[in-house]
């Protein structure tokens, strides 16, 4: 019986991947990993960053809401799906070869009004507002479509409803 390679996000093979630099090669984790998630096991260990996978730690990285030495704790719920869904899409976008903008949309279109109703529906409070005449050089819509993304990437939006994106805001900020 052959052995299985875990594929990174089941579709990238890592063993071929050598680092090089002797000075790198206990800071950075290449270990064979599907979906790189550790569920924070090497968080508080001291002298352990280098166990955690590189692409978990970059998925981190883009996580990081920027007080330099805040605790995260709790604040970061369902953010880590979304983060490891942009490194996936730039892993994919790389191996393209192609230079390109990719709107990645969700196909959605909404109206400020159907946020904060939404909002209200969700958080079960009353969110105080004016209607007041559109400013000048504002689109009457818009929304992002993923025809581009679907077509080089076969990407689309994942977890990416309004009401979705606005309970788990409301899960951790409340």
């Amino acid at each position: 019986m052959s052995e299985q390679k875990l594929l990174l996000f089941r579709k990238w093979d890592t063993t071929e991947i050598e680092i090089q630099d002797l000075g790198l090669k206990t800071a950075i984790s290449l270990k064979q990993i599907i979906i790189p998630l550790d569920f924070g096991r090497s968080a508080l260990k001291r002298y352990n960053k280098g166990q955690v996978n590189i692409v978990e730690r970059l998925a981190n990285k883009l996580m990081h809401f920027g007080k330099k030495y805040a605790k995260n704790t709790g604040r970061q719920g369902g953010k880590k799906h979304h983060s490891l869904n942009i490194v996936k899409t730039a892993f994919e976008i790389i191996q393209t070869n192609q230079s390109a903008l990719i709107n990645l949309g969700s196909d959605q279109q909404y109206s400020v009004m159907d946020v904060i109703k939404i909002a209200e529906k969700i958080s079960g409070k009353d969110i105080p507002y004016n209607i007041v005449q559109r400013r000048e050089g504002d689109p009457a819509k818009i929304y992002a479509s993923t025809a581009y993304a679907k077509k080089i990437l076969n990407w689309s939006a994942e977890h990416s409803s309004l009401e979705n994106i606005i309970e788990t805001t409301w899960r951790i900020y409340k």
